[in-house]
C-alpha cells in the first residue's frame, strides 16, 4: 500500500454574503422610524459620520461628494472622499452675526418666556446634569388596573393576612379584569367568555378556582416563611434564595435532577447579559491571562455581543437551517464567518429545547411542542462536537473559547451581586449540582413544621370572602371568574339584584344572544317588551371591565413615500425629513492623506476601518432610497385607477408584477414592501395593502379581492332592513356584474369583515325596533 501526497484543484461557485450586502439587506427591511434610530446611533459610534447641515456647504460640493460616496468601486480612492478644505467663508460670518446679536440683545427673551431651562442671555441648548431626572420621567405615566386595585385595597385598611392573599388575587387579575389561575386542570378550564354555560358548569369552575388559588397562596406564605428564617451566608444562601422563589416545588419534590438541568440552560436575556459584562472586562487582565492581544480581544468581544443580541433573529429565521447537515449552506444562508457560526452553535447549546422551539415557533406553542423532539436530537449532537472544546486549537473556535474563558472572569462579579437582578444569573454560573440543591432541601424540610406551627392554612372560604371583597373595587365588574359573575356584579351595583335581569344573566345568556325574547318571556312570566328592555340594559354592561385601564403606546404612522397629482400625472416623492444627510467627516481624511508621520499606524488603521464602514453605510441608505422610489413608482404604475377612484377600482397585484417591472427579485420587492407606507390621496396605506389576489370578471380583468369585500359590504349597508341580503342573493348580484364567484367565498369575505348573517342581521334589526 504506497501513501503519497496529492493535490487535486476544484473549481466551484457560490454567492458569499459580504459585510456590504449584509448591512444593505438589514435597511431595506427596517422601517423608516427604525432606520432614524439607526442613523443617529451609527453616528454616535462612527466618528467619521457626520450630519450634513443646510446652508453650510455648496451645490457643486455636496454633487461632488455624493458621486464620490455613491461609487459602487469598494476601493478608496481620492474621489470617493473628497471634501471642501475650508469652510471658513460661510461659518465666519455666521459667527460674526451670532456675536452683534449677543451684544445688541443680551437676554433671549424667547426662551425665557417659554420657560427654557437655560439661564438669561444664554445661547446654547439645555443639557441636564447626569443625576438630573430624564423628559420622560417627567411625564404622568397612565394608572395601570393592578395598581388601581392594590391602592383601594391598601385604603380598605384590612388585616395583615387578608392583605397579603388581596395582594396575591389582584396579581392573578388579567387586564381584561377577570381571575385567572394558571395551574388549573384541563379538566376544569372552561371558555369564561361563553354564554351557553349552564350554572352547574359556572359553579364547578368556580370551586376548582378557588381550590387552585388556596394552593398557591399557601405555598406563597411557605416561600415567604423559608426566605425571612433561613439564614445561610455567601454563595449558599444565594442558592436557596433563588432555589425558593424560582423552582420551589422542584424543592420540596425532591426533582433535584430536573431542578440541575434546568439550571444548566440561559435564556436570551441572560445570554446578552452575559456579552454585556464581557465587554467589561479589563483588556489588560484578559490580555495577560490568554496572551491574545487586546485588540484581537475587543474585537472577539464585539462579535460576541453582536451574535447574542440578533440570537433570536437567527433561530426564527433560520432554524430548520441550523438543524440541516450541510454546513457550507449554512455558512452561505446565515451570511456568518466560521467563527461566528461555531458561536452561534455553541449558544445554542446554552438554551433549553423547549426556548428554542419557543422562539422557532414564533411563540405558537402547538408548534413548539412539535418542534422539541427534532430540536433534543440536534442539540445532542451538538453536545458531542462541542464536549472537549477546550481542547481544540483551530481558529475557528476562537470566538467560543473567548466566550468561557470570559465567563471565568465576570462569573465572580455576577455571583457577588446577591441583592440585585442577577442572582438567577450568578446560580446558572455556580455550576450547581443534586448534592447542593440536596443540601438546601434538607434544611428547607427542617423549617417546615416551623411553618405549620406559626401559619394558619388558607381555606377557599377566606380566599372566597376577600374576592367578594375585592368584586367591590372600581370598575364594577372587575375580579370575576366568568363573564356570567362579572355582569352579575354590574347587576347588583346597579341595585337590580332579585330582578329578572338576574335571572336572565344567570340562566338565559345564550337564548339572549339569540334573541329568543319570547322563550324567556315565557319561563319568566313576563312580557317580550320587558326581556327586550333588559337586554338593553345588559348590553350597556361592560364585558371586558378592566379595558379601560390598558394602555397601549399609540404607535404612530410615518409614511415613506407620499404621491402627489401633477398636470393629470402623479409624482412619486420620498419622504426624507428628520432623516440626516450623512457625510464623510474632512477631519479624518486627513489623517489618511498628505504626510502625517506623526500618526501612529494603528491610528490610522482605525480611520481606515471606520471610514470604509461610513461609506458602505451611506451608500447603503442611499440604495435603500433607490430601491422604495421604484417599487413605489411602480406600485402608482399599476394602481392609477385606485388613486383615482378608490378601493373599488383596486387591482389584483403579486411581488413578481413588481419585481419584473423594476428587474429586481420578488425577496427584494418583499423587504422594501414590510413595514413601509405610503401616502396617496385615498389615504395612508402599507405598501403590502396593494398585493392581493383577485377573481375572474366577464370583462377579461380580473377583480381584486378588496374591491370585491368593499362592494359586499356596500350592498349589506345599502339592503332592505325588511328583506336582507343572503349570502345567495349576493352570489347572484355580484355574477350579474360580471363577477364569478362562489356563495362560500361570499360567507368567507362577509366573515372577515365581521358582517353576521342574513338572519342575525334581521334578528338584531328587529329587536332594535328598525
Amino acid at each position: 500500500m504506497n501513501v503519497d501526497a496529492r493535490i487535486n484543484l476544484n473549481l466551484s461557485q457560490r454567492l458569499v454574503m459580504t459585510p456590504m450586502l449584509q448591512q444593505a439587506i438589514k435597511l431595506l427591511q427596517m422601517s423608516r422610524l427604525e432606520l432614524v434610530d439607526l442613523v443617529k446611533q451609527e453616528m454616535l459610534e462612527n466618528p467619521v459620520l457626520e450630519e450634513l447641515e443646510e446652508g453650510l456647504e455648496s451645490q457643486p460640493e455636496r454633487q461632488d461628494e455624493q458621486e464620490g460616496y455613491m461609487n459602487t468601486d469598494d476601493s478608496l480612492n481620492d474621489d470617493a472622499w473628497q471634501m471642501p478644505q475650508d469652510n471658513t467663508s460661510v461659518s465666519e460670518p455666521l459667527q460674526e452675526e451670532r456675536g452683534r446679536q449677543q451684544q445688541d440683545f443680551p437676554v433671549n427673551w424667547e426662551e425665557y418666556f417659554h420657560d427654557n431651562p437655560s439661564t438669561l442671555g444664554y445661547y446654547g441648548e439645555y443639557e441636564p446634569d447626569e443625576g438630573s431626572p430624564s423628559y420622560d420621567s417627567l411625564l404622568k405615566q397612565p394608572l395601570s388596573l393592578s395598581e388601581h386595585l392594590l391602592w383601594q385595597l391598601q385604603m380598605s385598611q384590612v388585616p395583615e393576612r387578608p392583605m397579603k392573599i388581596g395582594r396575591f388575587l389582584i396579581g392573578q387579575i388579567d387586564d381584561n379584569g377577570y381571575l385567572n389561575c394558571d395551574d388549573l386542570q384541563e379538566s376544569s378550564i372552561v371558555n369564561r367568555q361563553a354564554t351557553s354555560l349552564r350554572s352547574n358548569d359556572l359553579k364547578e369552575y368556580r370551586g376548582a378556582l378557588i381550590t387552585g388559588l388556596c394552593q398557591k397562596i399557601h405555598a406563597e406564605f411557605e416561600r415567604d416563611y423559608m426566605i425571612s428564617s433561613l439564614h445561610i451566608p455567601g454563595k449558599e444562601g444565594m442558592l436557596a434564595r433563588v432555589l425558593i422563589q424560582e423552582y420551589y416545588e422542584d424543592l420540596i419534590s425532591a426533582r433535584y435532577e430536573e431542578l440541575v438541568r434546568r439550571l444548566q440552560h440561559f435564556s436570551l436575556e441572560e445570554l446578552e447579559t452575559i456579552a454585556k459584562y464581557l465587554c467589561e472586562i479589563p483588556l489588560v487582565e484578559m490580555e495577560q491571562f490568554t496572551g491574545i492581544p487586546a485588540s484581537e480581544i475587543t474585537q472577539g468581544f464585539e462579535h460576541i455581543w453582536k451574535i447574542c443580541t440578533e440570537l433570536q433573529q437567527i433561530i426564527e429565521g433560520h432554524f430548520h437551517l441550523l438543524l440541516g447537515q450541510d454546513y457550507a449552506t449554512k455558512l452561505e444562508k446565515l451570511g456568518l464567518s466560521p467563527e461566528e457560526f461555531y458561536l452561534v452553535e455553541y449558544l445554542l447549546l446554552q438554551l433549553s429545547a423547549e426556548e428554542i422551539a419557543y422562539i422557532a415557533s414564533r411563540e405558537n406553542t402547538t408548534k413548539a411542542t412539535k418542534y422539541e423532539k427534532e430540536v433534543e436530537e440536534f442539540l445532542g449532537r451538538l453536545q458531542q462536537s462541542y464536549s472537549h472544546i477546550d481542547q481544540l486549537k483551530s481558529h475557528r473556535y476562537f470566538l467560543v473559547q473567548l466566550y468561557t474563558v470570559g465567563i471565568e472572569f465576570i462569573a465572580d462579579k455576577i455571583v457577588t451581586d446577591h441583592g440585585g437582578r442577577l442572582q438567577k444569573l450568578g446560580v446558572k454560573l455556580l455550576h450547581v449540582t443534586e448534592a447542593d440543591v440536596a443540601q438546601i432541601a434538607k434544611q428547607v424540610s427542617a423549617q417546615l413544621d416551623g411553618f405549620y406551627q406559626t401559619v394558619q392554612e388558607v381555606s377557599p372560604k377566606e380566599v372566597e370572602h376577600i374576592l367578594q371583597h375585592i368584586q367591590t373595587f372600581t370598575p364594577s365588574g372587575v375580579g370575576a371568574r366568568d363573564l356570567n359573575e362579572c355582569l352579575l356584579i354590574q347587576a347588583r351595583n346597579l341595585g337590580l339584584q332579585e330582578t329578572p335581569v338576574e335571572a336572565i344573566i344567570s340562566d338565559y345568556l345564550e337564548e339572549l344572544n339569540q334573541q329568543q325574547y319570547q322563550k324567556i318571556a315565557d319561563h319568566l312570566e313576563i312580557s317580550v317588551e320587558d326581556v327586550e328592555a333588559m337586554h338593553k340594559i345588559i348590553v350597556n354592561m361592560s364585558p371586558r371591565p378592566g379595558a379601560d385601564f390598558s394602555y397601549e403606546r399609540p404607535e404612530y404612522i410615518v409614511p415613506d413615500i407620499y404621491v402627489y397629482k401633477v398636470d393629470e400625472e402623479y409624482e412619486v416623492v420620498l419622504n426624507d425629513d428628520d432623516l440626516p444627510n450623512l457625510r464623510i467627516n474632512p477631519l479624518y481624511r486627513k489623517y489618511l492623506t498628505g504626510n502625517n508621520h506623526d500618526v501612529p499606524s494603528t491610528t490610522k488603521q482605525y480611520v481606515d476601518q471606520k471610514l470604509r464602514s461610513a461609506m458602505w453605510f451611506i451608500r447603503s441608505v442611499e440604495q435603500r432610497k433607490r430601491t422604495i422610489y421604484k417599487v413605489g413608482k411602480s406600485i402608482v404604475k399599476f394602481q392609477k385607477e385606485f388613486l383615482e377612484h378608490g378601493v373599488s377600482h383596486l387591482k389584483p397585484l403579486v411581488l413578481r408584477d413588481v419585481a419584473d417591472d423594476i428587474a429586481m427579485h420578488e425577496s427584494t420587492v418583499s423587504r422594501v414592501t414590510t413595514n413601509k407606507y405610503i401616502h396617496t390621496p385615498q389615504g395612508v396605506f402599507e405598501l403590502k395593502f396593494f398585493f392581493h389576489s383577485g377573481l375572474e370578471s366577464t370583462s377579461g380583468d380580473d377583480v381584486s379581492s378588496i374591491a370585491i369585500k368593499d362592494k359586499i359590504r356596500q350592498m349589506i349597508e345599502e339592503e332592505d332592513p325588511e328583506h336582507p341580503l343572503s349570502d345567495k342573493t349576493i352570489e347572484k348580484k355580484m355574477t350579474a356584474a360580471g363577477v364569478a364567484i362562489a356563495r362560500r367565498t361570499i360567507a368567507k369575505y362577509r366573515e372577515e369583515l365581521d358582517i353576521p348573517s342574513s338572519i342575525q342581521r334581521k334578528r338584531k334589526r328587529t329587536s332594535n325596533g328598525q
